[in-house]
């Protein structure tokens, strides 16, 4: 686990492990759990960064993903709702993001939370199963490309949760606990960046969740931000003007334009 900011290339940073992924997994459940139960009703019905949602309606898409894991007949009925709505929405996960909070508008507040608080535990043990078989389990996802069923659960749902507790801080004003499991997951979301952004940098990320990084050993440009605020950018929640640059900005440019799965 990286929990120093000494500078380390990313080719060093480790793969998430499916030995450490539930921790990671649980932890990002606990803080955002600790987050929910303190928000008023105002601050549930706040808007934020994902067009459309307030913050219950993230909560509901949280949760109808656990129940569509957990239940393979739950999976197939989202599914098969979303196909009728992917040309309107965009494609087949946002379809099925949007059935999930359809499903759920009728909730009362103490409803949506109590429902998620409930599913969480069963969602963590079926991920730490399938995140162990499912990586020999090729998985063609929508917006990850071809990958494999325990990169999904190891991995995906996990920045997922994160993202989205950025999220909720951000439309709430709320205090976003950080500390070495962000670090951990900021680290693997820049080594994928990179690879897929194929950039010669050197990778300065302020902040609790922030560490140095090496993209190549002869960096032609050297970017610094806030690690949260990469994450936005990595999700296009944020343009490329959070970070700074020196070195060759048109390279740079072009290599904060990619985005990573989260």
């Amino acid at each position: 686990m990286v929990t120093t900011k000494q500078e380390i290339h990313v080719r060093d940073v480790p793969g998430i492990r499916h030995s450490e992924a539930t921790g990671l997994a649980q932890s990002q459940y606990d803080k955002l759990l600790v987050t929910l139960h303190e928000l008023s009703e105002d601050e549930w019905n706040a808007p934020t960064d994902c067009e459309r949602w307030r913050v219950r309606d993230i909560v509901a898409h949280l949760t109808g993903w656990a129940q569509a894991v957990v239940s393979p007949p739950e999976m197939i009925r989202q599914m098969r709702a979303a196909r009728k709505q992917r040309d309107e929405l965009g494609g087949i996960l946002d379809a099925q993001n949007e059935v999930q909070v359809d499903q759920r508008r009728h909730l009362s507040t103490t409803e949506v939370l109590d429902e998620f608080e409930r599913i969480i535990p069963r969602f963590v043990k079926r991920r730490r199963i399938m995140g162990g078989a499912g990586r020999y389990v090729p998985y063609p996802a929508p917006g990850i490309g071809r990958t494999n069923l325990g990169f999904l659960m190891n991995v995906i749902f996990t920045r997922d949760t994160f993202m989205h507790r950025i999220d909720i801080a951000r439309a709430t004003g709320r205090e976003l606990d950080l500390g070495e499991p962000e670090q951990r997951l900021v680290a693997d979301a820049a080594k994928q960046w990179a690879r897929q952004s194929g950039a010669v940098a050197r990778l300065h990320l302020t902040g609790p969740a922030g560490g140095e990084y090496l993209t190549a050993d002869n960096p032609a440009a050297t970017i610094t931000g806030d690690a949260v605020e990469f994450c936005r950018l990595l999700t296009g929640r944020a343009d490329p003007s959070v970070m700074e640059v020196e070195g060759d900005d048109r390279m740079a440019s072009r290599w904060l334009k990619t985005g990573v799965m989260f």
